[in-house]
C-alpha cells in the first residue's frame, strides 16, 4: 500500500516536471487565442453593423474558430513554438527583485520625481516672469 502511494506521487511528480516551462508556453497561446477571440468578434460586429444588424451567435461563433484555429497554427508553427519556448527559458532564468529592493527602488522613483518636479515648477515660474518682463516691461509679483 505504501510502495503504491509512494509510486503515485513520483509519477506525479514527474509528470508535473515534464510539463515544466511547457505549460506556461501553452497558456500564452490560450491567452493568445482568447485576445484574437475578443479582437474578431469586435472587429466584425464593427464592419457588419454598417450592412445590416449583426447576428451576435454567429460573430461569436465565428470569431471563437478564428481565434482557436489561429493560436493552433501558431502553436503548430515551428519558429513561433521554438522562439515562445526560448522566452519561457529565459524568463525562468531572471532573478526578481525581493519586497526590501521593491520598496526602495520605489522611493526613489517617487523621491526623483518629486524632485523633479519641483524644479519644473521653478523653472516654469522663472520663464513665466522672464517672459512676463520681456512682454509688459514689469514683474508680476501676483
Amino acid at each position: 500500500m505504501n510502495d503504491e502511494s509512494n509510486s503515485n506521487e513520483s509519477v506525479e511528480a514527474v509528470g508535473t516536471r515534464t510539463m515544466g516551462l511547457e505549460r506556461y508556453v501553452q497558456f500564452a497561446f490560450l491567452v493568445f487565442a482568447i485576445g484574437m477571440f475578443w479582437f474578431v468578434d469586435n472587429f466584425v460586429n464593427t464592419v457588419w453593423a454598417y450592412f445590416a444588424e449583426p447576428d451576435q451567435k454567429l460573430i461569436s461563433g465565428i470569431a471563437a474558430v478564428v481565434g482557436m484555429v489561429g493560436a493552433f497554427l501558431l502553436y503548430r508553427n515551428q519558429k513561433v513554438k521554438g522562439l515562445s519556448d526560448d522566452v519561457a527559458q529565459e524568463l525562468a532564468r531572471v532573478t526578481w527583485p525581493t519586497r526590501k529592493e521593491t520598496r526602495y527602488a520605489s522611493l526613489v522613483v517617487v523621491i526623483t520625481s518629486i524632485v523633479a518636479a519641483v524644479l519644473l515648477g521653478l523653472m516654469d515660474a522663472a520663464w513665466s516672469a522672464l517672459t512676463d518682463f520681456i512682454y509688459t516691461g514689469s514683474i508680476p509679483l501676483g
